[in-house]
């Protein structure tokens, strides 16, 4: 399943691209991609949307097939069938480049299979965007990269990385998040990135670019599947109290497929278990300087 969904991904790439680029020349709509915060969603979104759930019936049973996710046109909810294939899709994640790490926007694709007491079994996920292709399944325990412009595949077990702790990142795309950010910057040792989506952040993460991710807000599935591949790789999701969790397990435990339903808590996405320690020190002092920041805002 998991090649199933990189043959979808390479096949719909190039067709983004053009979407992107006709955006940017600002013949399609308002607003310009990177003027959109991702909600409500504009026609690129629909239109990557229709083409995904297209090529996803081509290259699976249709009769089994359900799509669900963010865009309109996606149902927003369907009965659980034992055996049914059911596939999240993110057609644009994080269409609003507002990174200095490169991430601007990708496609995921994600397939859960109901088991037989209706429960949801994620298979495989997938996702493609400016910085390459990346695909896992969690039976496999191994993610495999390709970069943007490599020959190369990177096939990544769970292995130390050498990640550096002093280099975070923050999903930034709203203005409600300048109090993290703020919060992240007060803290000198930090050396503190801002992207427009967490899923892309994958990247960065495994190829020893970035040491963890902090996300303070509840966030939709389709958004954090990324955290799946960090942990099939050896990384580590932690609370914001620094608590271990295994995102895998709370997303196989949504019993629903309605988007407002398909929230997780808030996250910190770690790149290797060597830096856990080091990063729960740094959780009780982002959380002093976010209460400084919010104080200074309403005053």
């Amino acid at each position: 399943m998991r090649g199933q969904l990189e043959s979808i991904l390479d096949e719909a790439y190039p067709q983004l691209q053009q979407i992107v680029a006709r955006n940017r020349e600002g013949s399609r709509s308002t607003p310009l991609m990177h003027d959109h915060h991702g909600d409500p969603a504009i026609p690129e979104d629909v239109e990557v949307d229709e083409l995904l759930g297209e090529l996803i019936r081509k290259y699976f049973s249709q009769e089994r097939v359900r799509i669900f996710g963010e865009e309109p046109g996606a149902p927003a909810a369907y009965t659980i069938e034992p055996g049914r294939v059911y596939f999240e899709v993110d057609a644009i994640d994080g269409s609003k480049p507002f990174s200095d790490l490169g991430i601007a926007y990708g496609m995921v694709i994600t397939a859960y299979q109901a088991d037989r007491q209706g429960v949801l079994r994620l298979r495989a996920t997938a996702q493609a965007g400016p910085l390459g292709r990346m695909s896992c399944a969690p039976s496999e325990r191994i993610v495999y990269i390709k970069e943007a412009g490599s020959p190369m595949m990177h096939v990544i077990e769970r292995e130390s990385r050498g990640g550096d702790i002093s280099s975070v990142a923050s999903v930034a795309a709203r203005p409600s998040r300048r109090n993290t950010m703020r919060a992240l910057a007060s803290i000198e040792t930090l050396t503190v990135y801002t992207v427009g989506a967490g899923n892309p952040s994958i990247f960065p993460l495994l190829l020893s670019r970035l040491g963890w991710v902090y996300e303070p807000s509840d966030t939709k599935s389709w958004d954090l599947v990324f955290l799946v591949a960090l942990e099939c790789a050896g990384g580590v999701v932690l609370d914001l109290d620094g608590e271990r969790r295994s995102i895998l397990d709370e997303l196989e435990g949504l019993r629903s497929l309605a988007p407002e339903d398909r929230y997780l808590p808030g996250y910190v996405a770690v790149c290797e278990p060597a830096l856990v320690s080091g990063v729960r020190e740094f959780l009780p002092l982002i959380r002093a300087a976010e209460s400084v920041s919010e104080s200074g805002s309403s005053s």
